[in-house]
């Protein structure tokens, strides 16, 4: 069973049906492991429909997870830059590994006011628009 069973009527946003709009695709691919003697290698993606209209709530949420993830980038760089090489390396374990000893999660950053999922909505919009890195030549 999952640890996050699937219900879409629970976290329907209503804004999300007002029109058409982009899905956000997120996750990393070619995450390799053996098992057996056999290599295996999976994807993991997250799909997030972005809303046709953003509230203020929303911008105040992502304001809030880039003031959080600032905080904590200035006040540990080691440890964030230990975090991001772990996790380009595929090594999720030890990149966990520092966020808890930081404490740093969803819920800290939900406890804080934020919620760090609008911060990255926001960063990858705001990427694309400035640079075109995701739809470039496609819209």
């Amino acid at each position: 069973m999952s640890r996050f069973p699937v219900d879409p009527a629970a976290d329907r946003d209503p804004r999300t049906d007002e029109a058409e709009t982009l899905t956000l695709a997120l996750g990393v691919t070619g995450y390799a492991r053996s098992h057996a003697g056999l290599a295996a290698s999976a994807d993991h993606v997250n799909h997030i429909k972005l809303p046709g209209r953003f509230t203020p709530e929303d911008l105040h949420r992502a304001l809030r997870d880039f003031e959080l993830l600032a905080d904590t980038l200035r006040a540990h760089p080691e440890e964030m830059t230990q975090l991001l090489e772990a996790h380009a390396m595929k090594d999720a374990k030890a990149a966990r590994a520092v966020a808890a000893r930081l404490g740093i999660s969803e819920e800290s950053f939900e406890a804080e006011g934020g919620g760090i999922v609008w911060g990255v909505v926001v960063a990858v919009i705001v990427c694309d628009v400035f640079t075109g890195c995701f739809t470039g030549g496609f819209v």
